[in-house]
């Protein structure tokens, strides 16, 4: 799940943050925020490459496209902690 975070007046983005769960209807399954962008804007959104996927936003592989504010300008790459992943085209 991607999340932005607005604070202060006049809705300031502060960051975007990440949070994954194993079981999405168990709250105690989530892990904590980690924010992996400062300011940033909003609606903030993972958007799978593959056809299988046909380009939404419910399944995403190791590469994705990262949108916010519906445009993208950026790929995404997701790994898992301590494992060594192979290199990104």
């Amino acid at each position: 799940m991607l999340l932005n975070r607005a604070k202060g007046k006049g809705w300031v983005q502060e960051g975007i943050y990440l949070r994954f769960s194993s079981d999405l209807t168990d709250p105690t399954a989530w892990s904590k925020p980690r924010k992996i962008l400062e300011r940033g804007t909003w609606y903030p959104v993972v958007v799978g490459l593959s056809d299988v996927e046909h380009g939404t936003d419910k399944l995403a592989g190791r590469i994705a496209r990262f949108f916010m504010a519906q445009r993208s300008v950026h790929e995404i790459v997701f790994s898992l902690p301590g494992k060594a992943d192979p290199p990104v085209r």
